[in-house]
């Protein structure tokens, strides 16, 4: 494995990593940007009752084993200036959450579905031409 799939697995293994939660909250590692000595790492909240994005932040440290406990700390320090919700566990909202995943479900699984049929054509046309 080359240095550039070995640091890209290192910053995969984090993605999906829960930092910190509250009883209404978790946040999240999106992703993690990679520049020069400083790691900036991407953090979603999301509401702990749908799962909804909730809200974003970042932050950059230093690429080291030790700096890891900020992530922590800092993650918890957002969290807890959160208050609760409004629409906390109300039926509608959780049925609208829902309906918006499946919808965004369906919309990817349409254009897989028109980029396969696409390249499907294609490697028709490439046979029939032979």
């Amino acid at each position: 494995m080359n240095n550039k799939q070995n640091k890209q697995n290192k910053q995969n293994k984090f993605t999906g990593l829960c930092l910190a939660q509250n009883n209404y909250f978790a946040a999240i590692v999106c992703y993690i940007n990679k520049a020069g000595d400083n790691l900036y790492l991407h953090v979603i909240v999301k509401r702990k009752d749908t799962w909804e994005s909730y809200k974003s932040f970042s932050f950059q440290i230093l690429d080291a084993d030790i700096e890891r406990k900020q992530w922590f700390e800092q993650a918890e320090k957002f969290i807890t200036q959160l208050e609760k919700p409004e629409d906390w566990k109300r039926p509608y909202r959780f049925c609208l959450a829902r309906y918006a995943r499946q919808v965004l479900a369906d919309n990817n699984f349409r254009e897989n579905l028109t980029h396969s049929k696409e390249i499907d054509n294609e490697i028709k046309s490439i046979y029939m031409a032979l």
